[in-house]
Parts: structure tokens; C-alpha cells; sequence
């Protein structure tokens, strides 16, 4: 028993060591403005949005870019909601700002509405970068102007920008705040290290001669998520050195939180379909390093509480445990949100150290049943 916790403690302990050196070795990308030349795609799916796409039009709308550089394709994922009259009465109002939209329909043709949207909208794309992101999103003002600036100086085929859980500030949207600056730490710690392990269509670009060469989603478009992390594997192994990542914290593409935690948990399900399915091995074996972190965790809750089997020798390695995986965390997270400038609350942090590890193994125990229900539709993993 000791022996099994001390390796567990010795991984996760380099594990963290190693987002965290990853991170602080990742450069920050320029910020100067260059002249505008690249020219922008946006691509939005959406699917019964109606109550998140005003804040998204609202941000859309203020991104530092001339608006002949870009264009917006929204595709609508069969909606039931006002979602296309919401966008064409937004934009027709913005006499001052002429932007360059469509709006189509997606063709099913795949076991994932996702990827069939944006396959469809890179064909109709003008420009040569695609620009992901989510209709439940707000994007910052000088999104594009720092894609710009990278692409002129570094000429990469792909980009990976961060992205920010906007917490309500409960302690669900706290869980998931935390976790999401978390998942931001592994991901910038692994393009520290140029081997890129995450990647968010929330906040993605990608050259659309790139997406086309290694066919788009072709061999894993049987999984309906993954629209990032697939298509950042096949890009990287065609184009190594090419795929760069927006480390700035004006670069932070906003997301909701989810406001029920059975939506946590059927999210968290649906992330764990693509993840059992990509082909890096050292994603892989990162996340069984935090899987098993978070099973050992409640493992140590769990003998500390059983009085029956009350062990000093025990309890003391179970406390040390707790200790040294909250000290972790919690020292990753604050490099993060001292990043992104976004404080959080230490009472929240501290109650997620311990709802959390139950969640995991929640997601993990309802993943062996093979499906789960998202946005209105049940899926098959």
C-alpha cells in the first residue's frame, strides 16, 4: 500500500512539475500590431443557442480587425429555437459595422453533427484560415490581431488559443472554472515542451489547405467529439514545428459553465470519447497519471473515514497524500489564474478538492456504459 501511493504520489508530483515548467518555458506570443494580411474564416455551429448567441454576436462584433479581412459562417445544427432570426436581426442592426455572415444548414453525413458542420463550412470557406469557435462563447477584442501577428512572424499552419470557463461563481461554476484553468495548464505545458498533448475548438485556426491534406476528420468522424484533439494529431504529425499556441491572456476565448452537474458530467463524458480514442500515447498516459491521482484521492478519504480500520501508520501516508495533491493543484491553478488575471476563491478551491476526484470517478464509471446525451441527442462512444 505504501509503495503503490508513493509512486502514485512521485508521478503525479512530476506530472504537475512538468505543466508547470512546460508553461513558464512556452514564450508569450507578440502583441504589436502588424499590418492585417492574413484574411479569417469563423465558423460557428450552433444548435438551440438562442440564449447564448447575443453575447457572442456582442463580442464578434468588437474584435479589433477591419471586417474585410474576415467572414462568419454560422452553420445551424437543426435547431427548434429563434437562434438564425437572433443572428440576422443582430447584424442587420449594426448599420455602423457591415459584417460578412452566412448562415447554412448542416448535412448529417457522420455519426458527429459537429464535424459535419465545420466540413461543410471549410468548402464554403473563402479565406485560407478557418477560425473554430463555440456558439456559447465570447471572444476577445484582439483575437484575431494576435492570430495576425503570429502568423506573420512565425507562419505556422495551426494555432491553439486558451480558453476561460466564465464561473457564476456557485460552487459548480467554481469546479469547473478551476478545472478548465487546470486543462489550460496541461495544455500550454505541453506546447512548452512542442509536444502539444490539448488543443479546444473553442479557440482554434487552422490553414485550410492543412485541414484539407490530411482529410479533415476522416477516421474518426465515427466519434461525434474530438473536433480538436483528432485534427491537432493528424496536423502535427504532418506539419511538426508548424503548430504554435496563442499564450496571451488577451488571446482567452470565454466559455459558459454548465448550470446543473448532471451537464458536468454528461460534458465530461463525451470529452472521455475522444480522449480513449487518440492515438498519442503520452496522452494517454497523462491522463491515467491524473485518473489514478484523483481514484487515490478518494481511496485516502475513504481509509481516513473508515474508523472500523483505523491505522495510524495508514492514516499518516492518507493525510500526506491529501496534502501533497492539494498543494499541487492548488500551486498550478494560481500560476494560472495570476496568467490569465482571474482570482478564485480558496473556500471554493478547497471544497473541489474534494468533490472533484468524486466527480472523475463519477465520469469514469458512467463512461463504461458507452453512451451519453448531449445537446437534445444520446450518443454512442
Amino acid at each position: 500500500m505504501i509503495l503503490i501511493f508513493t509512486i502514485v504520489c512521485i508521478a503525479y508530483l512530476f506530472a504537475i512539475g512538468w505543466c508547470i515548467y512546460g508553461f513558464v518555458k512556452l514564450p508569450l506570443c507578440a502583441s504589436e500590431e502588424v499590418l492585417p494580411k492574413a484574411h479569417f474564416t469563423i465558423i460557428i455551429p450552433f444548435r438551440n443557442e438562442a440564449q447564448q448567441l447575443p453575447k457572442l454576436l456582442k463580442s464578434l462584433t468588437t474584435v479589433d480587425y477591419p471586417t474585410n479581412n474576415f467572414e462568419i459562417i454560422f452553420v445551424n445544427d437543426a435547431s427548434i429555437d429563434s437562434g438564425e432570426e437572433i443572428i440576422d436581426t443582430y447584424f442587420s442592426n449594426q448599420a455602423t459595422r457591415a459584417i460578412d455572415y452566412t448562415i447554412l444548414q448542416n448535412c448529417r453525413k457522420s455519426a458527429s453533427p459537429k464535424k459535419d458542420a465545420i466540413t461543410m463550412a471549410v468548402q464554403r470557406a473563402k479565406y485560407a484560415w478557418i477560425v473554430t469557435t463555440d456558439a456559447d462563447c465570447q471572444v476577445p477584442i484582439k483575437w484575431l490581431q494576435l492570430a495576425n501577428t503570429t502568423i506573420n512572424k512565425k507562419d505556422p499552419v495551426m494555432l491553439c488559443g486558451p480558453i476561460l470557463m466564465d464561473t457564476d461563481r456557485s460552487l459548480l461554476g467554481s469546479l469547473q472554472f478551476l478545472e478548465g484553468l487546470s486543462l489550460q495548464g496541461v495544455t500550454m505545458g505541453s506546447f512548452g515542451w512542442q509536444t502539444p498533448l490539448l488543443a479546444n475548438g473553442a479557440n482554434l485556426m487552422y490553414r485550410k489547405e492543412a485541414f484539407v491534406s490530411v482529410h479533415g476528420y476522416e477516421g474518426n468522424n465515427h466519434i461525434a467529439s474530438g473536433d480538436d484533439i483528432f485534427l491537432l494529431e493528424k496536423v502535427q504529425q504532418k506539419y511538426s514545428g508548424k503548430v504554435h499556441f496563442l499564450k496571451h491572456r488577451e488571446a482567452a476565448v470565454v466559455t459558459q459553465v454548465e448550470s446543473h452537474l448532471r451537464a458536468v458530467i454528461e460534458q465530461r463524458v463525451r470529452w472521455s470519447a475522444k480522449t480513449s480514442q487518440q492515438k498519442e500515447i503520452r496522452t494517454k498516459f497523462f491522463g491515467l497519471i491524473v485518473f489514478f491521482a484523483n481514484l487515490f484521492f478518494v481511496i485516502a478519504l475513504f481509509g481516513i473515514s473508515n474508523a472500523r480500520h483505523y491505522n495510524y501508520e495508514y492514516s499518516s501516508l492518507y493525510l500526506v497524500y491529501i496534502f501533497q495533491k492539494i498543494v499541487l493543484d492548488i500551486v498550478l491553478v494560481i500560476i494560472l489564474a495570476d496568467f490569465f488575471k482571474k482570482p478564485f476563491s480558496i473556500i471554493h478551491f478547497l471544497a473541489n478538492s474534494f468533490l472533484y476526484p468524486m466527480v472523475t470517478l463519477w465520469v469514469v464509471i458512467k463512461s463504461l456504459f458507452g453512451s451519453y446525451h448531449w445537446k437534445g441527442r444520446n450518443f454512442r462512444k
